[in-house]
C-alpha cells in the first residue's frame, strides 16, 4: 500500500446475511461512491451467490472492491428456509468455516474490519479485530433491542466506532452504553435516478383510480393492519381507491383476514415477496407508512425519491426524513384518524400530491445524497484506521445552516434575512420558517429570498420552538453547524465566518456563542454595555470568571447566559444529540420563554460551550408583554431539570447549578439592598429587603419544593445521552 498524504487503506467488509437485504443495499450505495483509494475486501456468503437481487455481487466491477464468496456454513435462502435440523447442522460447521474469513483478513493485511450489527457478521468482525489487533466499525441499522443478542449489544459498547443510520438509533446506542465520542450518524441514502417515478402522476392519467401502497415485512411493527384500516375509512369517502401491499411475513394471515373483512368494493392486491419492491412505487399515488419505532425508513426514502407523497407515523427515524407538511405528513403513533385525514386529503387532490411529491424528491436529493454519505463514511474509516491526518476534509468549507423562525415580524424580517445573505462566509444554507404569520411577513420573505438559494417553509402557528425544529429538519444532511437567527436580530457580516473558524479549531466544543450589541426597534445602538459577566461558585459565594476563559461552565449557563440563539452556533451532531428545542417551554398560548436556556443547559451537559468575547450580532430590545410568563418559564425549567431522569453525574451537576442560580439571586438581592440603604438604588429599601427575604427562602427551600412539584406537564425528557 502507498504511504503519505492520501495513502490508501484496506478494509475487510463482512456481509454474510442476505445479499438482497436493505443493509446490503445501503452498503452497495456507499461502496459505489467511496473514494477509490480505500480498498475494500468484501466477504459475502457463497450460499447467497445465486440470489438474482443481490446488491453486492455486482460491486466486483469496481476497481477498489474485491468480492470474496466464502462458504461459512450459514444458509441465506430467504425464499425456502432450511429445516431446523439443516440450519443447526450448518451453524455447527460455522465455527470451523469462519476461520476462512480470519485467514483472509490476516493474509490481506487489512487495516480495519467493517460489519453490520447482524449476529454472525458482528461476531466474525470482533474475532478478526481482536486476533489481528485492528479496529472494528459496526454499522447499526436496527433498534437497540434484545433481539440483537447480548454479544452484539456488548460489542456496540466495546467496538471502535458505531455508525448509526439515524439520530434516533444513535440515541438508543448511547443509552445502551456506546460512548457518544465513538458514534457517528450517517443517514441512509438513495440514488433518485435509480427509482422509477410515480407513473400515473407523471402521465397525468386523472381517470385512473388512486392507488395507496405500503412496502415492508408483514410484522407487527410495520403496521400493515393499520394501513388496511386507513384504507377502509378512505374508501368510504373516495370509492374506487385501490390498495397495494408489497411484501410478506409471519403476519400475512392476519393481514389477509383484515383485507377479507373490508367492504365488497375494496380493491386490494397483496403481491407477496418481491425481489425489487421499489418497482411497485411506479403504480402508487400515496405511500402509507404506519410503522412503530422505525430505525430509519428506507422504504419511505424510496417512495419520496419516486415522487410519491408519504403519510407516516412520526415515530423513530422517519421524523428525520420527512419535513412535516412540506415533503410529507407525520402523525403521532396510533393516530389513525390523523393518518386517514391526510391520506384522504391527498387522494382527493391531485395537485397537492404533485406538490408534496416534488418537495419529497427535492428533500431526498438535497439531504440524502449517496456521494455525501460515502464521503462521511470514508472519513470514518480513515479516522478509525489511524489515518486521521489523511481524512478527507470537505473540498469546500463546512456548510452552515441558518434557520430563521418568523411570526408577525414584518417590521424586522427583511433586515434579518439580508444580514444572513450578506455574510462574508459563502457556504450558508438559509431556511426561513414562517410560523403562521397573520401580517405581510410571508410576502416580504419571498421578496427577499427571490433569486437566492434561501428557502421558505410555512407551518401552522405552533410556537418558536417547533418552528426552529422544523427548520433544522429542513436543512440538508451535510450542514455541519446551525444558527437559529431570531427574526428581529441582525448578524454582523463576519459573524458566521468567525464562529466557524473557532469551532473548526476547537473540535471539543459543542457550541460557541458571542455577546450582542443591543439595538432599539429602529436599529439604533443602545447606550448599554453588554452583560458579559460569568459567575461561577466560590465557597459559599461566587466569583467572576476571567473574560479570557473560553468555556462557559454549566453553573454560569444556568445562572446567567448572555447570548440568545442568534449568537449561538451549534454543531449539528450536538444539536441532534440534544433532542432539539422543547416545545413545552415555548407555547403559542401563554408562552413560557425558557426554551433558550433549556437548550443551552442540555448542550453544556453534552460538552464544552465556548464564548467569543466580541459582539457579532445585534440584539433588538423590544417591549416584553410576557414578562410574568418568562418568570413562569424559568420556574418550569427548574422543575424540569431538578426532577429529570438523569444519570447520576449529570443529575448532581444540574442540581448544583440550580442551587447556585438561587444563590446568585440572593447575592444580587443583597447588593441591591445595600445600594438602597446607601440611597444609590431606585428600589425602595423595604422592597429590596422583601426581595432578599423571598430569594433567600427560595434558595433554602429549593430542594424540598422542587422535588414535591414534579415534572411540568408536557415537558420533554432529557436526551438519552444524559439519562440513567
Amino acid at each position: 500500500m502507498t504511504t503519505g498524504t492520501g495513502r490508501s487503506i484496506r478494509v475487510l467488509a463482512v456481509h454474510l446475511t442476505k445479499p438482497s437485504s436493505s443493509e446490503a443495499n445501503v452498503l452497495a450505495h456507499l461502496l459505489r461512491h467511496l473514494d477509490p483509494r480505500i480498498e475494500v475486501e468484501l466477504v459475502v456468503n457463497a450460499a447467497g451467490c445465486g440470489d438474482p437481487a443481490s446488491h453486492l455481487h455486482a460491486l466486483a466491477d469496481l476497481p477498489n472492491v474485491t468480492v470474496h464468496s466464502l462458504d461459512v456454513g450459514l444458509p441465506v435462502d430467504h425464499a425456502n428456509p432450511s429445516s431446523r435440523v439443516l440450519r443447526l447442522l450448518a451453524r455447527a460447521r460455522h465455527p470451523v468455516r469462519r476461520r476462512r474469513v480470519l485467514t483472509l483478513a490476516r493474509d490481506l493485511a487489512v487495516d480495519l474490519v467493517y460489519t453490520g450489527q447482524q449476529r454472525f457478521d458482528c461476531r466474525i468482525g470482533e474475532l478478526a479485530a481482536k486476533r489481528l489487533g485492528i479496529p472494528q466499525v459496526v454499522h447499526l441499522h436496527f433498534n437497540v433491542v434484545p433481539v440483537l443478542r447480548r454479544r452484539t449489544l456488548r460489542r456496540l459498547v466495546t467496538c471502535d466506532r458505531v455508525i448509526a443510520v439515524s439520530s434516533f438509533v444513535g440515541r438508543q446506542a448511547i443509552a445502551a452504553g456506546t460512548d457518544p465520542a465513538r458514534l457517528t450518524v450517517i443517514p441512509n441514502t438513495i440514488d433518485v435516478a435509480s427509482i422509477p417515478a410515480a407513473g400515473r402522476e407523471k402521465t397525468g392519467d386523472h381517470h385512473a383510480p388512486v392507488v395507496l401502497g405500503q412496502i415492508g415485512r408483514f410484522v407487527d411493527d410495520k403496521g400493515f393492519t393499520d394501513t388496511v384500516e386507513i384504507y377502509r375509512r378512505v374508501l368510504a369517502e373516495h370509492p374506487g381507491t385501490r390498495l397495494v401491499l408489497v411484501g410478506d411475513g409471519p403476519l400475512r394471515d392476519e393481514v389477509e383476514a383484515a383485507v377479507a373483512a373490508l367492504p365488497v368494493p375494496a380493491d386490494v392486491q397483496l403481491t407477496g415477496w418481491q425481489s425489487d419492491p421499489s418497482s411497485w412505487l411506479e403504480q402508487m399515488h400515496v405511500f402509507v407508512h404506519p410503522t412503530r419505532q422505525e430505525p430509519f425508513g428506507l422504504a419511505v426514502l424510496e417512495a419520496m425519491a419516486a415522487g410519491v407523497p408519504v403519510v407516516a407515523y412520526g415515530d423513530g427515524g422517519v421524523a428525520e426524513i420527512i419535513v412535516d407538511g412540506v415533503s410529507g405528513f407525520l402523525h403521532g403513533y396510533g393516530d389513525i384518524d390523523g393518518m386517514t385525514a391526510s391520506v384522504a386529503r391527498l387522494v382527493g387532490d391531485a395537485d397537492l400530491r404533485r406538490e408534496v411529491g416534488a418537495a419529497a424528491q427535492r428533500r431526498v436529493k438535497e439531504a440524502f445524497d449517496p456521494a455525501q454519505a460515502a464521503h462521511a463514511f470514508g472519513n470514518v474509516l480513515r479516522e478509525v484506521a489511524g489515518h486521521i491526518d489523511d481524512a478527507e476534509l470537505p473540498s469546500e468549507p463546512p456548510l452552515v445552516g441558518v434557520v430563521v423562525p418568523n411570526y408577525n415580524k414584518s417590521a424586522f424580517i427583511e433586515a434579518t434575512l439580508r444580514s444572513a445573505l450578506a455574510q462574508t462566509y459563502s457556504d450558508i444554507e438559509l431556511v426561513v420558517v414562517d410560523d403562521g404569520s397573520t401580517d405581510d411577513s410571508v410576502a416580504l420573505i419571498r421578496l427577499v429570498l427571490e433569486g437566492t438559494a434561501g428557502r421558505l417553509v410555512e407551518v401552522p402557528n405552533g410556537g418558536v420552538a417547533r418552528a426552529r425544529n422544523t427548520g433544522f429538519q429542513a436543512l440538508s444532511a451535510d450542514a455541519a453547524y446551525v444558527i437559529f437567527l431570531d427574526s428581529d436580530d441582525v448578524l454582523e457580516p463576519h459573524a458566521v465566518a468567525t464562529l466557524v473558524d473557532h469551532l473548526e479549531r476547537h473540535r471539543d466544543a459543542v457550541a460557541a456563542y458571542t455577546i450582542p450589541t443591543q439595538i432599539d426597534a429602529d436599529g439604533k445602538p443602545l447606550d448599554v454595555a453588554p452583560d458579559s459577566v460569568r459567575w461561577v461558585p466560590h465557597g459559599v459565594g461566587r466569583r467572576q470568571l476571567d473574560a479570557r476563559a473560553l468555556e462557559t461552565p454549566l453553573e454560569s449557563v444556568y445562572s446567567r447566559f448572555q447570548s440568545m440563539p442568534s449568537g449561538l452556533m451549534i454543531r449539528r451532531t450536538a444539536f441532534e444529540r440534544s433532542g432539539g428545542w422543547d416545545p413545552a417551554l415555548c407555547r403559542p398560548v401563554r408562552p413560557f420563554h425558557a426554551e433558550d436556556k433549556d437548550l443551552t443547559v442540555t448542550l453544556a451537559l453534552l460538552g464544552p460551550i465556548h464564548r467569543l468575547d466580541q459582539p457579532l450580532y445585534r440584539y433588538r430590545i423590544l417591549p416584553t408583554p410576557h414578562r410574568q410568563s418568562m418568570y413562569d418559564g424559568l420556574r418550569e425549567l427548574d422543575r424540569k431539570w431538578w426532577n429529570a431522569d438523569l444519570e447520576p453525574r449529570a443529575r448532581r451537576r444540574v442540581r448544583r447549578a440550580i442551587r447556585f442560580d438561587r444563590r446568585v439571586a440572593v447575592l444580587d438581592a443583597a447588593v441591591e439592598l445595600a445600594d438602597a440603604a446607601r440611597g444609590h438604588a431606585e428600589v425602595p429599601r423595604a422592597s429590596a429587603a422583601r426581595s432578599l427575604v423571598t430569594r433567600l427562602a427560595s434558595w433554602l427551600s429549593a430542594p424540598l419544593r422542587l422535588s414535591r412539584s414534579g415534572q411540568p406537564d408536557g415537558s420533554s425528557a432529557p436526551p438519552p445521552a444524559l439519562r440513567r
